[in-house]
Protein backbone atom coordinates (compact mmCIF):
# COMPACT_ATOMS: atom_id res chain seq x y z
CA UNK A 1 0.00 0.00 0.00
CA UNK A 2 2.89 2.64 0.98
CA UNK A 3 4.70 1.89 -2.27
CA UNK A 4 1.47 2.19 -4.21
CA UNK A 5 0.70 5.79 -2.85
CA UNK A 6 4.34 6.79 -2.92
CA UNK A 7 5.50 8.20 -6.24
CA UNK A 8 8.48 6.30 -8.11
CA UNK A 9 10.20 7.83 -10.92
CA UNK A 10 9.44 5.52 -13.42
CA UNK A 11 5.45 6.20 -12.49
CA UNK A 12 2.89 8.58 -10.25
CA UNK A 13 1.50 8.09 -6.98
CA UNK A 14 -1.66 6.11 -7.26
CA UNK A 15 -4.65 7.69 -4.62
CA UNK A 16 -5.43 6.15 -1.95
CA UNK A 17 -8.88 5.02 -2.65
CA UNK A 18 -7.49 3.24 -5.91
CA UNK A 19 -4.81 1.49 -3.94
CA UNK A 20 -7.04 0.65 -1.40
CA UNK A 21 -9.44 -1.56 -3.87
CA UNK A 22 -5.77 -2.77 -5.46
CA UNK A 23 -5.50 -4.39 -2.41
CA UNK A 24 -9.14 -5.61 -1.76
CA UNK A 25 -9.25 -6.97 -4.83
CA UNK A 26 -5.73 -8.80 -4.64
CA UNK A 27 -6.80 -10.34 -1.14
CA UNK A 28 -6.16 -13.96 -0.94
CA UNK A 29 -4.20 -14.43 -4.39
CA UNK A 30 -1.15 -11.94 -3.75
CA UNK A 31 -2.00 -10.54 -0.70
CA UNK A 32 -3.49 -12.43 2.80
CA UNK A 33 -6.97 -11.94 2.83
CA UNK A 34 -7.07 -11.49 6.64
CA UNK A 35 -4.63 -9.43 6.34
CA UNK A 36 -6.01 -7.13 3.63
CA UNK A 37 -10.14 -7.01 5.50
CA UNK A 38 -8.00 -5.79 8.97
CA UNK A 39 -6.17 -3.29 7.05
CA UNK A 40 -8.64 -1.90 5.08
CA UNK A 41 -11.32 -2.08 7.98
CA UNK A 42 -8.54 -0.35 10.12
CA UNK A 43 -8.33 2.78 7.41
CA UNK A 44 -11.10 3.28 6.84
CA UNK A 45 -12.03 4.57 3.07
CA UNK A 46 -10.53 7.73 3.79
CA UNK A 47 -6.76 6.97 5.10
CA UNK A 48 -4.86 9.73 7.22
CA UNK A 49 -3.24 11.88 5.01
CA UNK A 50 -5.55 11.36 2.26
CA UNK A 51 -6.40 14.64 0.46
CA UNK A 52 -10.43 15.04 0.44
CA UNK A 53 -12.93 17.94 -1.11
CA UNK A 54 -15.89 18.50 1.54
CA UNK A 55 -19.07 20.00 0.56
CA UNK A 56 -18.33 23.43 1.92
CA UNK A 57 -15.80 23.15 -1.08
CA UNK A 58 -12.69 23.42 0.81
CA UNK A 59 -10.03 20.54 0.21
CA UNK A 60 -8.82 19.15 3.28
CA UNK A 61 -6.19 16.14 4.64
CA UNK A 62 -7.66 13.58 6.37
CA UNK A 63 -6.47 13.31 10.36
CA UNK A 64 -8.04 10.20 11.73
CA UNK A 65 -10.91 7.44 11.30
CA UNK A 66 -14.04 8.75 12.36
CA UNK A 67 -16.82 6.63 13.90
CA UNK A 68 -16.71 4.28 11.36
CA UNK A 69 -14.91 3.91 7.75
CA UNK A 70 -16.55 6.55 6.00
CA UNK A 71 -16.67 9.60 8.26
CA UNK A 72 -13.28 10.69 9.33
CA UNK A 73 -12.17 13.79 10.73
CA UNK A 74 -10.07 16.11 8.66
CA UNK A 75 -8.52 19.37 8.51
CA UNK A 76 -9.23 22.35 5.90
CA UNK A 77 -6.04 23.17 3.94
CA UNK A 78 -7.27 24.78 0.67
CA UNK A 79 -10.13 26.92 0.64
CA UNK A 80 -13.10 26.73 -2.34
CA UNK A 81 -10.95 28.93 -4.59
CA UNK A 82 -7.74 27.22 -4.22
CA UNK A 83 -6.14 29.64 -2.08
CA UNK A 84 -4.46 28.30 1.24
CA UNK A 85 -6.13 29.06 4.54
CA UNK A 86 -4.26 31.59 6.91
CA UNK A 87 -4.88 28.39 9.80
CA UNK A 88 -6.33 24.91 9.74
CA UNK A 89 -10.08 23.65 10.64
CA UNK A 90 -10.41 20.81 12.03
CA UNK A 91 -14.12 19.21 10.95
CA UNK A 92 -16.22 16.19 11.49
CA UNK A 93 -17.29 14.80 7.93
CA UNK A 94 -20.27 12.95 9.53
CA UNK A 95 -21.22 16.25 10.00
CA UNK A 96 -23.94 18.61 7.50
CA UNK A 97 -21.83 20.52 5.43
CA UNK A 98 -18.86 18.83 5.79
CA UNK A 99 -19.30 15.62 3.85
CA UNK A 100 -16.47 14.22 1.72
CA UNK A 101 -17.41 14.63 -1.63
CA UNK A 102 -14.34 12.68 -3.41
CA UNK A 103 -11.00 12.18 -2.72
CA UNK A 104 -8.65 14.33 -5.30
CA UNK A 105 -4.99 13.99 -5.78
CA UNK A 106 -2.20 16.43 -3.71
CA UNK A 107 -1.85 18.90 -6.31
CA UNK A 108 -0.27 21.89 -4.09
CA UNK A 109 3.00 22.65 -2.74
CA UNK A 110 1.56 23.76 0.68
CA UNK A 111 4.23 25.15 3.51
CA UNK A 112 2.94 24.25 7.07
CA UNK A 113 4.13 22.77 10.05
CA UNK A 114 3.07 19.07 9.99
CA UNK A 115 2.77 19.66 13.92
CA UNK A 116 -0.59 21.98 13.10
CA UNK A 117 -2.23 18.97 11.37
CA UNK A 118 -1.56 16.16 14.10
CA UNK A 119 -1.61 18.05 17.22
Amino acid sequence: YSAMVTPRCYRPNQLAKDALREVFLKRGAEIDAELAGLFIKELGIYPPGAFVKIANGDTAVVLRRGRNGTNPRVKSLIGPRGAPLPFLVEHDTSQAGFEIREMVPRNVELKLDLRQLWS
